[in-house]
């Protein structure tokens, strides 16, 4: 019988009925879902391919950089000996002569570039033996400076004493030095000069005394600088430079070049030798003469200051650049420059060389010297600052300078600017100590223009300021200070201070302040953090042993401490008015306290600050971690861009440009 009800089609009542059901279970049960990831996996291209692709070129461009960075630096090692620095140093004899002549070339030169001056000198010193070591002074060689100076300086000795077992010992030594080479002669000359006073030996023993004269050619007294370029220097070098010079930075190579920079210690110690020397009533200073070319394109006319100070040096105009200056060619320039030379090597007649050239041209560039001053006080401002501060403190100092110093002491107060310093400088070592190299050129540069030699210099210096004396302090020698007044300072806790202010001439400083702030945040976190990660890992010395909370937290050792107070405030609780006549009485005579209304008395900082000071390596932790995050949030956001999709090699890049001109700008 058939049925009355309509033959219709059945709604699906489940999900299963319209996907496909994923089967699992016994054997005989095909798996498709594990047939989908091999047939994912064999279409996938190996790992070769992958590698291969565009999307990781510029990975291989990076890893390829790095190994030539390694290789480079690996070469320069492997090809350095350190042991013998000098060569070529067997001595050219010429007769019976009883004077010795030496040589030292310039940068990326040999002995051989200067050929000329060999020739000049048998000419009209036939009969003098003449010394042209070779040192390394490759572009990117890695050989100090100072080690070059330890050897030129063994290396005349052994002569003088070879020539002294003959029987006839050298009655006169000149010296000649080309460019850098200008350098090493006299680093070599001060040390054995300063050796016999320290020794006390007689003259005849020490080759320095015997030394004639000093003949610089281009000599490059002040150190190489870029900061602004030379008057005379083509773009085009300029840049060559710059690029070498950051090769060098990046491979670990270039020491030499980079330590003859100006403000660098080598340099800056030098300098400051040589105008102690000349206002030292127990040394008297061989004559030197300056040759100098009109188209030099690396020395400037006012770069030999520090050379100035002596009463015996002269400075020579000649036609020519720096590296021509040495090459005698049949031109008139040439000729000029043979006379000029063959004068000042042959003249026994110190008159006739003096009227060769001026004595105080090098010092007439400069605005005007420092006569009869007596106290030169630099005022040295911080990070984040406008230094707005400075010329309210400079005109208390000079009121103070009446009524506490006698009639006739004079101050002079410098307060030139190094500019705004971010955040984002301050924290990387290379630009801090950048800094630090401005601070010891200016420094050298206002010795030099004083005439008094008891100048004392003294310093008032807030936040990054703090850390230019201290490194420098470390970092150079000759350095010396009277009074030191820091505020806000950023140098480590375990500051040697009681090295610093020990007595006798090994004293670098007289007297020393330290204004803290008791709310200072910025001291608290930020250089806190170098000082907990030195501690963790022992690190005495190094970029991460460089800055510290002594600012906030106060110094170890006892002189560090002796003249130390609490202020209410931050991080610039001590540059305001009411504190600047106790610092301008503390820089002048060493004494002076804070007005009490400053002073917290309990002698406790504030107590969140301290907390965040302990957690300084939570708080960095915890901004890298925020700050890595949002760059994976953007980065995939451009990956994931709808319209046009950016690539990791470019997002990555970009993003961490932003993140340091961020730091560059607060």
């Amino acid at each position: 019988m058939a049925s009355d009800t309509p033959n219709t089609p059945t709604a699906p009542n489940t999900l299963s009925e319209v996907r496909p059901r994923r089967t699992s279970g016994g054997p005989n049960t095909p798996d498709t879902t594990a047939d989908e990831a091999s047939k994912s996996s064999e279409a996938r291209p190996p790992l070769r391919s992958r590698l291969a692709s565009r999307r990781h070129r510029p990975l291989w461009g990076v890893l390829a950089l790095v190994l030539l960075l390694f290789a480079l630096h690996l070469y320069i090692e492997v090809t350095t000996d350190r042991e013998n620095l000098l060569s070529n140093v067997r001595i050219t004899a010429h007769g019976d002569s009883r004077d010795l002549v030496v040589l030292v070339h310039g940068y990326t030169k040999s002995s051989h570039s200067l050929r000329d001056l060999v020739e000049v000198i048998e000419e009209d010193l036939p009969d003098a033996d003449i010394l042209a070591p070779n040192y390394d002074s490759r572009l990117c060689s890695n050989v100090t400076p100072d080690a070059i100076a330890v050897h030129l300086r063994r290396e005349i000795a052994d002569a003088a004493a070879e020539r002294g077992r003959s029987g006839d010992d050298y009655e006169r030594i000149i010296l000649v030095g080309h460019s850098v080479g200008a350098l090493l002669v006299r680093k070599a000359y001060l040390d054995e000069l300063q050796g016999t006073i320290d020794s006390e030996q007689a003259g005849p023993q020490s080759w320095a005394d015997r030394v004639d004269r000093i003949i610089l050619i281009a000599g490059m007294n002040r150190g190489w600088s870029l900061a602004e370029k030379p008057r005379d220097m083509r773009w085009s070098r300029k840049l060559v430079t710059h690029a070498v010079l950051w090769i060098g930075r990046l491979s670990c190579t270039g020491y030499f070049i980079r330590g003859v920079e100006r403000g660098a210690p080598f340099v800056g110690d030098l300098r400051i030798q040589w105008i102690r020397a000349a206002r030292d009533d127990r040394v008297k200073l061989a004559p030197v003469y300056q040759m100098l070319g009109l188209k030099d394109d690396v020395v400037a006319r006012d770069d030999d200051m520090d050379l100035a100070t002596a009463e015996n040096f002269t400075f020579i105009d000649v036609p020519g650049g720096h590296g021509s200056i040495v090459t005698f060619p049949n031109t008139s320039h040439g000729e000029k420059r043979r006379r000029v030379f063959a004068t000042l090597v042959g003249e026994r007649d110190g008159e006739v060389l003096r009227a060769l050239g001026r004595r105080d041209l090098a010092r007439k560039a400069h605005t005007r010297l420092l006569d009869d001053v007596s106290h030169i006080v630099f005022i040295v401002h911080g990070i984040r600052d406008d230094a707005e501060w400075i010329g309210e403190l400079e005109s208390e100092i000079a009121a103070a300078a009446e009524k506490e110093l006698g009639e006739g002491e004079i101050v002079h107060i410098v307060t030139s600017e190094y500019g705004y310093f971010p955040m984002g400088s301050f924290l990387i070592s290379p630009w801090r100590k950048a800094k630090v190299r401005w601070f010891v050129d200016r420094y050298t540069e206002e010795l030099a223009r004083a005439t008094r030699p008891d100048v004392k210099v003294s310093f008032i210096g807030h936040s990054n300021g703090t850390y230019l004396l201290a490194k420098g302090l470390t970092d150079y020698d000759q350095l010396r200070f009277n009074n030191v007044a820091f505020i806000g300072s950023v140098v480590p806790q375990s500051y040697p201070w009681d090295d610093m202010m020990q007595g006798g001439d090994q004293q670098r400083i007289a007297a020393f302040r330290n204004d803290r702030g008791a709310s200072d945040w910025v001291v608290a976190v930020f250089p806190r953090l170098f000082e907990q990660l030195a501690n963790m890992v022992g690190a005495k010395r190094g970029w991460l042993a460089e800055i510290g909370s002594g600012g906030f937290v106060g110094f170890e050792q006892d002189s560090g401490h002796r003249h130390e107070y609490l202020l209410h405030g931050g991080h610039s609780a001590g540059i305001v008015p009411v504190n600047f006549p106790s610092l301008a009485r503390f820089v002048l005579t060493g004494s002076g306290e804070p007005d009490s209304s400053l002073v917290v008395h309990s002698g406790k900082p504030n107590t969140f600050v301290r907390l965040l000071s302990k957690l300084a390596w939570l708080i960095w932790l915890t901004m890298v971690v925020v700050v890595v995050r949002l760059g994976l949030l953007l980065v995939r956001s451009l990956r994931r861009f709808r319209k046009r999709p950016v690539s990791y090699w470019l997002s990555w890049p970009a993003y961490i440009i932003l993140i340091l001109a961020l730091l560059q700008t607060v």
